[in-house]
């Protein structure tokens, strides 16, 4: 079956994305304000190469807005994401963002008039416990652990997830596939430019791109793996049942997870993530909750 391969790729791409992003944010990027302004702009040409092949139709008002509000909330939240990816380890906030299912779901219930059955509900709960889990922290030098205020702002930025993927339902109704993609993309663009820029952001920016090293990263994440990871997970989404398309998706934490163990060990060591056998326990069953749970609300 094809398509269970293209969705473990698309996984195993967005993972790596996530990785390259960390780095990007650690290592090159002035401030995660430059890095994300600069992300969005790199998000422009794929946006618009589909208008060149599908052309833009008429629509009414209404899909105009929802269209351009779906992807204005997906670049918001990346905006928050990203914040906290500059602050945080790359395998605790792509396992936490990656809880928007779970939102998707109780907005389709307010919103969409949708059921969720009582395992449904278990499997939100395991979610969002398992999101929870590993985001705790010692406190000082005590055995007592507390949730991170990081915590919260993923949470955040998964329920702006959702608000979009809702909004982007509902527009997909009365726009064509194509002519939203690029709207919705367009949007996400420019929320990324848009909320984070600041004065020092131009000089930033000129310093990251007169470094031929670290322009070439960021084009090689933001544009080629980011848009090729996209177009894997479209191709998986039209050849698969959605549902299962989106609990092999739902990988991506695990993926990451191997990734920066691997990335932070021995000769590598371009991540800095703990690699001592309480965090790692404490890593692998949050995100095996997380990923089982979402793997559910798909499923079920």
């Amino acid at each position: 079956m094809d398509w269970v391969l293209l969705s473990l790729a698309s996984a195993a791409g967005f993972a790596v994305v996530g990785i390259l992003d960390k780095v990007i944010l650690s290592r090159i990027a002035p401030s995660p304000a430059t890095f994300t302004v600069l992300t969005g702009f790199i998000q422009i040409p794929g946006s618009a190469i589909p208008l060149l092949i599908v052309p833009m139709q008429s629509y009414p008002i209404d899909v105009w807005v929802t269209a351009v509000a779906s992807g204005f909330l997906w670049g918001t939240s990346l905006v928050v994401m990203f914040w906290v990816l500059s602050r945080e380890e790359v395998s605790e906030v792509i396992a936490i963002y990656q809880t928007s299912p779970v939102f998707v779901a109780i907005m389709a219930v307010i919103f969409l008039s949708e059921n969720l059955s009582p395992w449904h509900w278990v499997a939100i709960i395991v979610t969002v416990a398992g999101a929870g889990l590993i985001s705790l922290r010692r406190n000082g030098g005590s055995r007592r652990m507390t949730l991170d205020a990081s915590f919260l702002f993923l949470l955040f930025a998964g329920g702006l997830v959702a608000a979009g993927q809702l909004l982007t339902k509902v527009a997909a109704e009365e726009m064509s596939f194509w002519n939203l993609y690029s709207v919705r993309s367009l949007a996400l663009a420019s929320a990324m430019i848009i909320l984070p820029i600041r004065p020092s952001v131009l000089p930033e920016a000129r310093r990251v791109l007169a470094d031929r090293a670290g322009t070439g990263l960021l084009v090689l994440t933001e544009g080629f793996l980011g848009f090729g990871s996209m177009i894997v997970t479209l191709w998986a989404i039209s050849l698969g049942p959605i549902s299962l398309v989106s609990t092999l998706m739902s990988a991506r934490p695990l993926f990451v997870f191997v990734f920066s163990v691997v990335l932070s060990a021995g000769a590598w060591r371009l991540l800095d993530e703990p690699l001592n056998r309480e965090t790692l326990v404490r890593k692998a069953g949050a995100i095996a909750m997380i990923s089982g749970g979402i793997a559910a609300i798909s499923l079920l």
